[in-house]
Order: C-alpha cells, then structure tokens, then sequence
C-alpha cells in the first residue's frame, strides 16, 4: 500500500511523535509512506526512506484551511496514496476534502483518522467533522464511547491503542549526570511531560505541589515541554514560592530519561487521548497519577497508577502524597505498568491493527 501519514506539525507532541513511529514501522514493513505537514524539529527523526511533503502551517484560517485542503489533495495524487492517515480533527477535515478532489481515472484515497482527543465542549462538532473520515482510530475505548455518544457510527470507529518503543534502562551513570545537571540530590521527585498549553492544565499541579511541600518539604517537580503558557506558569509558581522546588525543562530529547528518574509521573489535564508519555512512564516502571480524563481509568485500572475523580489541587495533592509514603505501593504499581505496556502497548501490535484499518 502506498500510505500518506497527514501530521498536523512536526513539531514535539504526542500525534506527530506517532507519524514518526508508524513510518518508520510501516516502512519496515514493505509500504510506501510519505509525510504531509508543516516543517518542525521531529523532521530530523523521519526515515529517510519516507517522502516528505510539505504543507504550510496556515493556524485556524478558514481560507487557510480550504487551500491546504486542495495542496494536500494534489499531493495525495502525486504520490498516489491509496490511503490518507489523518492526525486530529483539523487535518482530518483537510483530508476528507482532498481526498474527494482526487482523480476520476484513479480511485480515491481513503481517509483513517486517529482521534487523540478533544476537550468536552468540541466532542459533537469532532463528530460531525470525522464523518467526512472512512474510518476513526479512537486511541482509547472511553474516547470511542464518548465520540459515538456524540454522534459518530460506531461501526465506522475502532479502538486502537497508542504504543511506545521499549525504554532504554537508565544507568547509574546516565542517572548521576542528570541528578547534577537539575541539582536534585536525594529530593523526592515528581515529573510531568507535555505541551505548556490550556488542555493540559499544568497550573493545577503547581496549585498541587504547593501543597505537597507542607507534608514532603525537599519535593522537586519537573515540568518538560514548552508551549504558549510558559511564561504563565514560570509566574505563577513564582507567586506560589516554588522557585527553589519547581524546574521548567523546556522541550528535551531526553524526556524518557527524565520519566524514569523521577518517582511519579503526575498528569493533570482536563482532556486527553491517551498520553504517551503515561505509556513511557509505565514502561520504565514509573506509576502515573493522573485526573480523570479519557484513557486513564482503561490504562490505571489494572494497577499501574491512580485516577484522580475530583479535578481539584487537594485532591491531585492528595493521591501524589499517597504515592510517595507509599514505596512498596509503587514498586507494584511499576511492575504492573510494565507488564500492561508489553502486553497491551507494543509497537507491532499497534501497527498490525492500523494496517488492518487501511486494508478494510
């Protein structure tokens, strides 16, 4: 098959660190893959075996949207993709479009989507827009559940769970220089990854770590990944008097490495797919604590971690203090996100049920 992944960037996020993953597995595989988007950093870890297809970042312009829509329908055609893999809902309309401006002489392109997710209030509008889709990927159950109650044919959507490659364990080395490098000494340390934006709510866990220091007062958090929001919550733990406990990573290359230094991986986000740095962090053994969003009850569930019912500090203060008192509680919860990963959230396994998708 000859497969256009469409990413919505190529910047660090968790569906373009995915387009990554799939060309390089499908192209292991023997299919023909090209990659669409906007330029960004994760370019330099593309296959070079895969096309690269450039479509200019255009932000939310419906015009915008209507001409990379029709550059992205001639570059479908150039490559002749028989298949369309679309990465969230904006891309996924583009596609849809495109791909229906094919060729008479040549079938059209069929259009997957996988669906990481959208904040509550854009479930019904997410649906109306994948109907355009021949199928959805949804990458939990709850997310396939919420998006058929708001109007999406269930027979046209599957379940198809993220997936990371195995960790590279951390040495005592690696662990040492990263000790120096952040100054942590023998500090307890809670980490937290993804983009500095409004859905991943990182301001609530700031809120929570300024609790956490009356109970755990050498407590240090990380916060890796930039976004938009930095220089808010750089102020607002400023406010909150955690300068000394509280480190702004920026976007780093070695987020894995930090995920596994760290004795908890705390989310506290108000909406999500299936986070893919929850699934780096099993794989190291490291337990999660995250809110309540899509995904997290179906990947917590079997002990590897603990969902947070009440989207509040206290109660996210409340379950990571838990944890930490805890050790012997964490090391069977790392055991148990490592067995989940390896049984639930291989590589292979995610690549087999997309190219069941794309075959269907």
């Amino acid at each position: 098959m000859r497969i256009l992944l469409a990413a919505p960037s190529m910047h660090i996020g968790g569906a373009e660190r995915l387009v990554v993953s799939l060309a390089r597995e499908l192209l292991a595989r023997g299919e023909t893959v090209a990659v669409s988007g906007p330029e960004g950093p994760l370019d330099a870890e593309l296959p070079a075996a895969a096309s690269r297809l450039l479509v200019p970042e255009r932000g939310r312009s419906p015009l915008g949207a209507v001409a990379n829509a029709g550059r992205l329908a001639r570059l479908a055609r150039g490559f002749r993709a028989d298949v369309i893999h679309a990465h969230n809902i904006k891309v996924s309309a583009m596609a849809a479009a495109g791909a229906r401006l094919g060729s008479p002489r040549r079938p059209r392109a069929r259009v997957v989507t996988t669906f990481h997710g959208v904040v509550p209030s854009e479930y019904r509008a997410a649906a109306m827009v994948l109907r355009g889709s021949d199928a959805v990927a949804c990458v939990s159950a709850e997310l396939l559940d919420r998006l058929v109650e708001a109007g999406y044919p269930r027979g046209r959507a599957v379940v198809v769970h993220n997936a990371v490659d195995p960790p590279t364990p951390l040495t005592a080395g690696r662990r040492a220089e990263l000790i120096a490098e952040l100054g942590l000494a023998d500090a307890p340390v809670i980490a937290s990854v993804g983009r500095l934006v409004p859905e991943k709510a990182q301001h609530r866990l700031l809120d929570a770590t300024a609790l956490l220091l009356a109970d755990v007062p050498g407590l240090r958090l990380l916060i890796v990944g930039d976004g938009p929001l930095r220089a808010t919550l750089e102020i607002r733990a400023a406010a909150l008097g955690l300068e000394s406990a509280v480190t702004f990573t920026g976007t780093r290359r070695d987020a894995r490495d930090l995920i596994a230094l760290a004795d908890l991986l705390v989310l506290t986000s108000d909406s999500e797919g299936l986070p893919l740095a929850a699934l780096e962090a099993l794989s190291a053994g490291v337990p999660v604590v995250s809110t309540a969003v899509p995904g997290m009850h179906e990947l917590l569930g079997s002990g590897a971690g603990t969902v947070v019912a009440d989207f509040t500090p206290a109660a996210v203060a409340g379950a990571t203090l838990a944890a930490l008192r805890d050790p012997q509680a964490r090391a069977r919860q790392g055991a148990a996100g490592r067995r989940l990963v390896e049984e639930r959230h291989s590589m292979a396994a995610m690549v087999e049920r997309y190219v069941d998708c794309y075959r269907a």
